[in-house]
C-alpha cells in the first residue's frame, strides 16, 4: 500500500493532513495581517433562501481559505439576524469560528 501511495503522490492521509493544518493554524487575533474583510448581510432578508444559501456557502469557502493562510485576514460578518442567522445556524458551531459575528450594521462596527 505504501508503494501505491508513493507512486500516486499521496504523502499523508486526509485525517493526518487536517490534524497538521489545525496545529499550524494561526488565530486571527495573533495574525500579523490586520486587514479587515466585512461580509455585510443587511440585504439578506431580500434574498430568496436558495440565493442566501449560495451566498453563505461562498462565505464559508472564504473562511476556509483564510484559515489556511500564514497571516489570516480579520473577517467580520455583520447584520447577522433574522433569516441570515437562521440560515447560518444550519452550520453547526459557526459561533466558535475564528471570525467576528455582529448583529449591528457594518458602519457601526
Amino acid at each position: 500500500m505504501e508503494k501505491y501511495k508513493a507512486e500516486r503522490g499521496f504523502i499523508e492521509s486526509r485525517s493526518a493532513s487536517r490534524k497538521r493544518l489545525k496545529k499550524e493554524q494561526v488565530p486571527m487575533s495573533e495574525s500579523e495581517c490586520k486587514v479587515g474583510v466585512v461580509f455585510d448581510m443587511q440585504f439578506g432578508n431580500l434574498m430568496h433562501q436558495r440565493d442566501l444559501g449560495k451566498c453563505i456557502k461562498q462565505i464559508l469557502r472564504c473562511y476556509s481559505m483564510n484559515r489556511r493562510l500564514k497571516a489570516p485576514l480579520q473577517m467580520y460578518m455583520t447584520s447577522l439576524d433574522g433569516l441570515v442567522e437562521k440560515e447560518m445556524s444550519k452550520h453547526d458551531g459557526y459561533r466558535q469560528w475564528d471570525m467576528h459575528f455582529k448583529a449591528e450594521n457594518f458602519s457601526d462596527v
